[in-house]
């Protein structure tokens, strides 16, 4: 997790950073604003803590024969899945498959160490989505149960960004939930499960 981990909030940073830039415009290119200064402290991160592709060779040694690497990654997220409640089925469905993607990359990279390095960064992106996504399904599981969708919302936004990209960029109204609950979204404000949602969570 800790090569995921890194990997994620380096890339996370830098687009992050990168957005905040141009949203400010002109001004937050110039030394009068902080933005300069969290993009360059952003970028060092794939720096300091290692590039991609090196967060990529070390999940690729802990991947190995003589780690549990894997197996460590493939309980934490089953343990997420079976706590997910129904209500939040297409959620765990997502990140159930998910994994399965990771254990047929794993089981073929482990297979064949020329593929595996060539193919190691994508493994990298891969495996932090997924587990980025479970720990979402387990925050969202948490939220559902004190009648909070919010965090099953974010989950869902992420899993349609990151695994599951619609095929038409969210332009029709039924990919483009996320807007309806943005001020809630950004805002860190509850969003009441509904009875509709209440009624199929106890079915």
């Amino acid at each position: 997790a800790t090569a995921l981990a890194k990997y994620q909030t380096a890339e996370q940073a830098n687009v992050a950073t990168r957005a905040a830039i141009e949203i400010i415009g002109g001004n937050a290119y110039t030394y009068d604003y902080c933005t300069p200064r969290l993009l360059r402290d952003a970028q060092v991160l794939t720096v300091w803590e290692g590039p991609a592709n090196i967060q990529a060779l070390e999940l690729l040694r802990l991947l190995g024969n003589r780690y549990p690497g894997f197996e460590a990654f493939e309980a934490r997220t089953g343990a997420v899945l079976a706590a997910a409640p129904a209500a939040l089925g297409k959620i765990a469905a997502a990140v159930g498959r998910a994994l399965e993607l990771c254990r047929e990359a794993v089981a073929f990279l482990r297979g064949d160490p020329v593929e595996a390095v060539r193919h190691a960064r994508k493994l990298l992106d891969l495996m932090a989505d997924s587990l980025a996504a479970a720990l979402l399904l387990e925050e969202a599981t948490i939220g559902h149960a004190a009648g909070d969708r919010r965090k099953a919302l974010v989950a869902r936004l992420f899993i349609e960004q990151r695994l599951e990209p619609p095929t038409r960029r969210g332009i029709l109204p039924d990919q483009d939930w996320a807007q309806r609950h943005f001020e809630a979204l950004v805002g860190y404000e509850p969003v009441p499960i509904d009875q509709t949602e209440r009624q199929s969570a106890t079915a």
